[in-house]
């Protein structure tokens, strides 16, 4: 069995009174394998500022890997 990394995503939850329900996200997809904790606050607090009066709240990451299984270990 072998893995290997296809795609990471970012959900960055922005908060503001002038949002519905205070919080919007904003995706952003194809970004680098494994974002540290300290990018993902730069371009959180980057996002902030171009916004009205928002406030980084929280970040989701989802990674998508490959997963491939021998073929020749279930084969008959």
């Amino acid at each position: 069995m072998a893995t290997s990394w296809q795609a990471t995503t970012i959900a960055l939850e922005m908060k503001g009174e002038h949002y519905e329900d205070g919080v919007m996200l904003r995706r952003f997809n194809k970004i680098v394998e494994a974002p540290t904790t300290a990018q993902l606050q730069t371009l959180g607090r980057a996002m902030a500022k171009l916004g009205v009066a928002d406030h980084l709240g929280d970040a989701e990451v989802t990674v998508k890997q490959l997963v491939s299984f021998d073929d020749e270990e279930g084969a008959e």
